[in-house]
């Protein structure tokens, strides 16, 4: 059996030393900012009787493009319009596309101080759905409202202003 023997407790034993802290910092770290190449470009289309704001109760809804920003803001609103405009069909999924029979191009972006203007080539064969017009402005808007820095921008079709071909 063992017998109990008192351990001896070292006097002036030294506690390791520590490293030196390193000096704090004089400026505070940058702000993290996302990337370009790290945030999805989005196109906007409708759900009809979504119970939103937009044309006669209808809502937005977004899908992904594929595509990722750049630092290229007019780019990216080029290819965000561009995609918007490649889709042939009426409806997919949930949602409806109103500019289905249309034939659009982005001829031209020029973003300054926060105002966008988008001059578009083509036509807009608007359909017999009253709602129709209001929609396809409502897409228009927000898909290129994504983008940072851009307040409400202001489309031409083939050098006159959109709206007077969604009537």
């Amino acid at each position: 059996m063992p017998t109990e023997t008192p351990t001896q407790i070292p006097t002036n034993t030294p506690f390791p030393t520590l490293p030196p802290l390193p000096p704090l910092p004089t400026e505070a770290p940058p702000t993290p900012t996302v990337l370009a190449g790290t945030k999805p470009i989005y196109i906007y289309f409708i759900q009809k009787g979504g119970g939103g704001n937009v044309a006669c109760g209808d809502s937005l809804v977004y899908y992904y493009t594929g595509k990722y920003r750049t630092d290229d803001v007019e780019a990216d609103i080029k290819t965000a319009l561009q995609n918007l405009f490649f889709y042939k069909t009426a409806e997919f999924g949930n949602a409806y596309n109103p500019l289905y029979k249309s034939k659009l191009n982005v001829v031209s972006v020029q973003l300054m101080d926060g105002s966008v203007e988008i001059e578009l080539s083509g036509e807009i064969k608007l359909t017999d759905d009253p709602c129709d017009p209001n929609r396809i402005y409502a897409m228009l808007i927000a898909t290129v409202r994504q983008f940072p820095g851009v307040g409400t921008p202001k489309f031409s079709l083939n050098g006159v202003g959109i709206k007077n071909y969604l009537q």
